[in-house]
């Protein structure tokens, strides 16, 4: 659950809304305000900011209706507040042969602090950022070099929106294709051979020609 999240109850029937705050147990406790909606029998829990960890909610019997019928037994519903975190990367770590023209792409599991993301970034090579959602883009200032090892690492100073650092600090590691051979064209495919073999005819066939012009 993310550190903004709502913890949503829906009861059978409308319930009695005025000392609700009596019924409600919250473990560990946190700052929150309480909505009612769909004729009071839906409540949303909304918290201030939750910090990562295990949190419990718990709906006593004190609970009723507007009639006085009190719920027949504790209700309680328990979830975690996990840390952001590294969820892809694009080369992955431990690619080989990754073209010299690719962009580095680093996907968090929500929407990061931008700023301190760029304080948490080192990488072997000169790049612009550029966001698209809970995504990054290293885009290198020129072309990478080829047949060479890269590193990417994120510091777990990196926050979410509301200052939760990462879970852990990221490491992303990859290798770049060689350069063509000579003899090869520019998509990285072999010249077949025998074209090169009808290129040298026609050259030695004008060479012919012109030696017995003279």
């Amino acid at each position: 659950m993310p550190a903004n999240g709502s913890i949503r109850i829906r009861f059978s029937e409308d319930m009695e809304t005025r000392y609700f705050v009596r019924a409600l147990e919250l473990r560990p406790w946190f700052a929150h305000y309480l909505e009612w909606h769909d004729n009071d029998s839906l409540l949303t829990i909304v918290p201030e900011l939750l910090q990562p960890g295990g949190y419990t909610v718990s709906v006593n019997t004190y609970a009723m209706d507007p009639h006085g019928n009190h719920l027949p037994e504790r209700y309680t519903v328990s979830f975690t507040v996990t840390r952001p975190r590294l969820v892809s990367s694009w080369p992955a770590d431990g690619a080989q042969k990754v073209p010299v023209d690719t962009a580095v792409t680093l996907r968090f599991s929500e929407e990061m602090d931008r700023a301190s993301v760029a304080g948490a970034l080192s990488a072997g090579f000169s790049y612009t950022a550029s966001w698209n959602g809970s995504a990054v883009m290293l885009y290198p200032i020129g072309n990478l070099s080829y047949r060479t090892d890269y590193t990417v690492r994120l510091d777990e100073n990196a926050t979410n929106l509301y200052g939760i650092g990462l879970e852990d600090s990221y490491t992303v590691s990859f290798s770049t294709t060689e350069a063509p051979r000579p003899g090869r064209s520019d998509s990285g495919q072999d010249i077949p051979a025998f074209t090169v073999g009808v290129l040298l005819c026609a050259l030695a066939a004008v060479l012919l020609v012109r030696w017995r012009r003279r």
